[in-house]
């Protein structure tokens, strides 16, 4: 069964001041967890840390048995993470497919297609040019 798992995690931007310490918990496949906490309390840095996109003071992160500070191709086909900020490019959605399919060992042209369809997006238009919840859309 597939499974987020944080072993003793600590971070803080500040080396004095921690966001977490000493955090050990398990996130099971197939169920909903909610992320609650005031602005500024660490949801969002815990999320980056668990994608391995900055990295703990202490303890290890593993989605699957893969710890993802390591951010091995392994990790990056089973993990995607959509950050609050991000740019995409000016490219249609075809050609986005033909630069970057390539990458992902298990794609499906087909069924991103029919997903793209059920999320109403145009085909024709430029990704950039999507509203932002288009675009979060597409990046699904």
């Amino acid at each position: 069964m597939s499974a987020i798992q944080l072993e003793n995690l600590s971070f803080g931007f500040k080396k004095k001041q921690k966001l977490f310490n000493n955090i050990t918990i398990r996130f099971e496949s197939g169920k909903t967890y909610g992320l609650f906490g005031l602005n500024g309390s660490g949801k969002t840095t815990l999320l980056n840390n668990i994608a391995g996109l900055i990295y703990p003071d202490e303890g290890t992160i593993f989605l699957n048995g893969i710890d993802s500070n390591k951010r091995t191709t392994a990790f990056l086909e089973q993990f995607f993470f959509i950050p609050e900020q991000f740019e995409l490019p000016s490219f249609t959605p075809e050609r986005y497919v033909e630069l970057h399919a390539y990458f992902y060992k298990n794609f499906e042209e087909s069924y991103f297609w029919d997903v793209f369809q059920q999320f109403d997006l145009d085909r024709n238009a430029k990704i950039n040019e999507y509203s932002h919840g288009q675009q979060k859309k597409f990046l699904i």
